[in-house]
């Protein structure tokens, strides 16, 4: 089998900075909506604190991270 490989935190939190908040059209990490980010072999966590309970933009944002984050190589 072969090796996945691993993507740095720091190269996911720059990747991050292109994904906007829809309603602000500042980014997540400029809105300090990004918490932690982990990596492992396959695998990116990102955590995110939103500014409000019921947002209505969580299922977009978390669709352009996922599509974001998965361009990565």
């Amino acid at each position: 089998m072969g090796r996945s490989a691993v993507v740095s935190e720091a190269e996911v939190r720059e990747v991050l900075t292109e994904v906007m908040d829809p309603h602000m059209n500042v980014s997540l990490v400029d809105m300090g909506m990004v918490r932690r980010v982990t990596t492992s072999p396959g695998r990116v966590e990102v955590g995110l604190v939103f500014p409000c309970v019921g947002c209505p933009a969580w299922e977009l944002i978390q669709s352009d991270i996922k599509q974001t984050v998965g361009a990565l190589p």
